[in-house]
């Protein structure tokens, strides 16, 4: 098993077009108008042309002059929830540094290409990768083979290590000119947390499905390592996170990404090879 925490802050490049403007303090709004501060939109509570909603900033003023509406556009698919998507027109793209970032995970997304290009300072592409998809109307589930078939819908997630080259990433998503989408976008250092000895299961697979699913499973590793992992997964509880469980093809039930977080963690130590570490992770959904 491996997590992956969300360490893109910001594009160096993108596409985006947001249809709320930013903030303006000398802006006159009435109810219902919407504004841009930073990642999140937010929606005027109260103002008509004669009393307007004036110089009340919105995160200053939240539940008084203005609640929050959701994520913007931009951040979309970089915040925790595998259910807001960055949408757009056409083409998206997406451009970010590459720094110490190994992996990449792509899911929810709406393209039937996603092209994934190292790119140096200047811009000029170094390599690139490519994934096409034959059905792709919606790609709606976070795991990347499952553990049942789905004959209605493609349904896959794009997990790979990143490779050690250029410095900045580019990621495409196309559908022959037709509008795309993508849910989330996480890239970072993986965290290396042992191999799987128990089949990992979740009540419901679906995103979006109302009853909170949970897996208990255990992960074996080297006991010199134990305790440090530990120590490492308990500083990240309820820190949602991107999880890859069982990322060998040679594992029966397949690779399983999904967005989640550690609710609980524990281990321990003695003279073995190996030990074990008891894993409770809960797989983020949206109700």
């Amino acid at each position: 098993m491996i997590f992956i925490r969300q360490e893109i802050t910001e594009f160096t490049y993108s596409n985006i077009v947001s249809s709320v403007a930013e903030y303006n303090p000398t802006t006159n709004y009435i109810l219902g108008d919407m504004v841009r501060v930073g990642n999140y939109e937010y929606k005027s509570l109260y103002g008509t042309v004669a009393l307007p909603n004036k110089n009340k900033a919105p995160l200053s003023n939240l539940g008084t002059a203005w609640f929050e509406y959701g994520s913007s556009n931009t951040y979309a698919c970089l915040d925790s929830y595998a259910e807001t998507k960055t949408v757009w027109a056409g083409d998206g793209i997406l451009e970010f540094m590459r720094a110490t970032k190994d992996t990449l995970g792509i899911g929810n997304f709406t393209a039937n290409k996603v092209t994934i290009e190292y790119r140096d300072n200047l811009g000029n592409v170094l390599d690139s990768d490519v994934y096409t998809y034959s059905n792709n109307a919606l790609v709606i589930d976070e795991w990347t083979y499952g553990y049942a078939d789905f004959q209605s819908m493609t349904n896959e997630v794009i997990f790979l290590p990143l490779r050690i080259l250029g410095a900045k990433i580019r990621v495409i998503f196309e559908k022959n000119g037709n509008a795309t989408d993508c849910g989330y976008l996480v890239a970072g250092r993986a965290s290396y947390m042992g191999r799987t000895v128990d089949d990992v299961t979740f009540p419901d697979k679906r995103i979006g499905n109302k009853v909170v699913p949970v897996a208990n499973f255990s992960t074996s590793i080297e006991s010199s390592f134990i305790m440090t992992k530990m120590n490492e997964a308990k500083k990240l509880i309820n820190e949602t996170m991107l999880f890859v469980i069982d990322d060998t093809d040679s594992i029966v039930f397949g690779n399983m990404v999904f967005l989640g977080k550690i609710t609980k963690v524990d281990g321990n130590a003695n003279n073995f090879e190996k030990n074990q570490i008891t894993w409770q992770i809960e797989q983020t959904i949206l109700i």
